[in-house]
């Protein structure tokens, strides 16, 4: 009398088990690398406005410390920042703010700060200035 077949061999993998195998596998380090490269992504996005945030911070300094030394503010409403952020420019407006009657006149200044491509997408950084040391040059909103 002869043994049944069977179709699993305790010796060894058979082929078809081989193969699922790999697709597995190979479906889990794909979705990990997609994962991995959404985190590395989303990591450089947040470098990026933390980068642009700082210069904001620093050319709205640097206007507002040129006016509280005596030196003229610059009449450009906009430029580039120097290397290494060459990529970056930077804009400022004001706003005139209504104030009562006898009051000092103030002014929003509103900085923004993108990247060339795309200047809309970036830090937007306000203060409120005399309405004097608002250069007449720069656009009103």
């Amino acid at each position: 009398m002869r043994r049944p077949a069977k179709w699993l061999s305790f010796q060894g993998l058979l082929l078809l088990e081989a193969i699922l195998s790999v697709i597995v596998i190979t479906a889990g380090l794909v979705f990990v690398s997609r994962a991995l490269s959404s985190q590395l992504n989303t990591l450089r996005l947040l470098e990026e406005r933390d980068v642009m945030a700082s210069l904001a911070q620093a050319k709205l300094a640097e206007l507002e410390s040129a006016r509280t030394s005596g030196r003229p503010i610059p009449p450009e409403a906009e430029g580039a920042f120097d290397a290494p952020h060459e990529r970056f420019i930077w804009s400022v407006s004001a706003i005139a703010r209504e104030v009562p009657a006898g009051e000092l006149p103030l002014s929003e200044v509103v900085l923004r700060v993108g990247k060339e491509l795309t200047p809309k997408a970036g830090a937007r950084l306000s203060a409120v200035w005399p309405g004097s040391w608002v250069p007449a040059e720069w656009p009103s909103q």
